[in-house]
């Protein structure tokens, strides 16, 4: 795996993982503005760093362990999928609003598009060898 491949899951990761700690800590907020801010937004990116552990776990994972990381990245691509149905979520939810007539919330909305679409970018990273060399095998 190449170091920029690696520095885009740690990115994809950071960034996912950096807007659940936002989108929680203000909700958190919302509910309990007694709260401490700090606290809420620890929880929320612990629990973010939680869910991206299957983007940022096989760059972290050195070259020399080829077998261990062929299993690691199928694993994660399967395990990224279940953050990606939650996010994928948040726009199905709007989406229903929108054409039962009611105003979507364009916030929840545009944050679901960025994860769903940071997920399924993760996952193209995490399946990229695999899939370019079916790519290769039907054009060559």
């Amino acid at each position: 795996m190449s170091n920029w491949i690696r520095i885009a899951f740690l990115t994809v990761a950071l960034v996912i993982a950096s807007c659940l700690a936002l989108f929680g800590a203000g909700i958190s907020r919302g509910l309990d503005p007694h709260e401490d801010h700090f606290l809420s937004l620890a929880f929320w990116f612990a629990i973010g760093v939680g869910l991206t552990f299957p983007l940022w776990l096989p760059a972290l994972i050195p070259s020399k362990f080829l077998k261990e990381r062929f299993a690691l990245r199928y694993l994660a691509a399967l395990t990224i999928l279940l953050p990606t149905s939650l996010f994928g979520s948040l726009i199905s939810h709007n989406v229903s609003l929108l054409s039962t007539g009611n105003r979507p919330d364009l916030l929840s909305l545009g944050l679901g598009l960025l994860l769903t679409t940071l997920c399924l970018l993760g996952q193209a990273f995490l399946l990229k060898p695999e899939l370019s060399s079916i790519i290769r095998r039907r054009t060559g």
